[in-house]
């Protein structure tokens, strides 16, 4: 089963404080209100903490949230918005823990909803593949730099 069918569905309203300008939490509340209103910031807005502190149930209120879509899809402006739900967990596979695993998830689910940018995102594998064909075998791993500026 996927990471994000074991996450529980928050209660209503729980998250809610993101989008306050006064909560007693306000300074994350309002570094995410922030980047979500500023038209400048087109960098990926990045959630951590403690193990079990609802990271998890954060991220899957988030993209559920109408209210916090409607203000993505703002922030996005004329561009179209992709987002990448990875769900990191200590028990999970490599994949599932590690950073190259994050990079790989977020680089497989942007191409899958832009699969025209293939070429220039995966330029070295793409034309692997084309001077190779699609039945050899794969590529040389990517290194984390080359995830890293992929997913830039």
């Amino acid at each position: 089963m996927a990471r994000e069918g074991l996450i529980e569905d928050p209660f209503p309203e729980t998250f809610q404080w993101l989008l306050e300008d006064e909560h007693p939490d306000s300074n994350q509340a309002l570094r995410f209100k922030k980047w979500l209103e500023s038209s400048a910031n087109k960098t990926p807005f990045w959630i951590g903490g403690n193990p079990a502190s609802g990271k998890s149930t954060l991220i899957k209120s988030i993209c559920t949230n109408a209210v916090i879509q409607e203000h993505l899809r703002r922030w996005s402006g004329d561009l179209r918005l992709l987002t990448c739900k990875v769900y990191l967990w200590n028990p999970g596979s490599i994949g599932q823990k590690s950073q190259s695993g994050l990079l790989r998830i977020m680089l497989y689910q942007l191409l899958f909803e832009k699969p025209d940018l293939c070429p220039l995102v995966a330029s070295k594998q793409y034309k692997y593949f084309q001077l190779a064909g699609m039945d050899a075998p794969g590529p040389p791993e990517w290194t984390i730099e080359e995830l890293w500026d992929s997913v830039r």
